[in-house]
């Protein structure tokens, strides 16, 4: 009965232990991971930078799409008045 206790505590020690070991291990490797990591820090000129990016490559298309709606609306003014002159 004795060494079946002794077995038992000693194997509870064991998996108390290797747990705390891999507990460790896995808090040190964390440590340093955070250590590691860039800082990024973002400025008012950069986002002026990206800004202007976004504008420079957004404007062409925007533009576009601006002048066929104009166009658009000029056209299907001129069927509504085309129709008006029909009914009459």
């Amino acid at each position: 009965m004795h060494l079946l206790f002794d077995s038992l505590i000693l194997s509870n020690y064991l998996q108390t232990n290797t747990f705390m070991k891999l507990r460790l291990l896995i808090t040190v490797l964390w440590i340093i991971s955070l250590a590691c990591r860039p800082v990024i820090t973002v400025g008012w000129w950069e986002m002026a930078i990206v800004g202007l990016l976004v504008a420079l490559l957004a404007a062409p298309p925007l533009l576009r799409l601006y002048r066929r709606l104009v166009e658009f609306k000029r056209w299907r003014k001129n069927q509504k008045g085309d129709r008006e002159i029909e009914n009459e």
